[in-house]
């Protein structure tokens, strides 16, 4: 066998018509995968990812001492801003938000993201602490952006609530309040105002009627 000393070739050259020709080539054919598979595949892929979040869902919440408050912080835009850093970031600026000593409440305050319900759920055990939590409106991301959120306490557990209908605005959640305190009515432990009407927690398990059934009535007081 002879060789030869090659020449340099310009990339142009590689496209010229009728100077270059295929003596010998294998065409691979690839294998496609049925519809059917492709579907039983992702299936697959989403259960998995549904038990491990679960899973991890369980274990954080396995961390919430007993009895603690549950504050739940929804952030304008969804959570992927606010997580972009980590959960330890996320930890401080919430806290720095709240004016609440980071390192005195590492231990006590624990902050549980919900990247499904893009929420954020932080459970305490310090009743004042609980109202720094709740009066935060923006959550500050640096020196310049801000991040609006709303803030509240969360239904208690062993608690049910309902929509109480046909409360007009002039009334405050105070004074709604005190109408609902009213001895044939289920003890109310707090409420807040959905719009025109209002929401009612009581403690006990939620009560869900039949579907021939008529709402449940509360009395008011004058």
């Amino acid at each position: 066998m002879e060789v030869v000393e090659g020449d340099e070739v310009d990339p142009r050259e590689f496209t010229a018509p009728g100077q270059w020709f295929q003596c010998r080539g294998k065409k691979v054919v690839p294998l496609e995968k049925s519809r059917r598979e492709i579907e039983a595949e992702q299936f697959r892929l989403r259960q998995a990812g549904r038990k491990l979040a679960a899973f991890s869902v369980e274990k954080q919440e396995a961390q919430i001492p007993e009895g603690a408050d549950k504050i739940i912080l929804r952030p304008k835009g969804g959570l992927d801003r606010l997580l972009q850093r980590g959960l330890a970031y996320l930890t401080k600026i919430i806290k720095a938000s709240a004016g609440v000593n980071i390192q005195e409440t590492e231990e006590e305050d624990i902050v549980i993201p919900n990247t499904k319900q893009h929420s954020i759920l932080i459970a305490r055990t310090s009743e004042e602490r609980k109202m720094k939590y709740v009066s935060i409106n923006l959550i500050k991301l640096g020196e310049e952006e801000q991040v609006p959120v709303f803030a509240y306490v969360a239904t208690p557990d062993g608690c049910g609530k309902g929509v109480v209908h046909g409360v007009d605005r002039i009334f405050t959640q105070e004074e709604i309040m005190q109408m609902l305190r009213h001895k044939a009515n289920p003890e109310v432990i707090g409420v807040r105002r959905l719009g025109k009407d209002c929401r009612a927690r009581e403690p006990g398990p939620p009560v869900e009627p039949e579907a021939h059934q008529q709402p449940i009535m509360v009395r008011a007081k004058a």
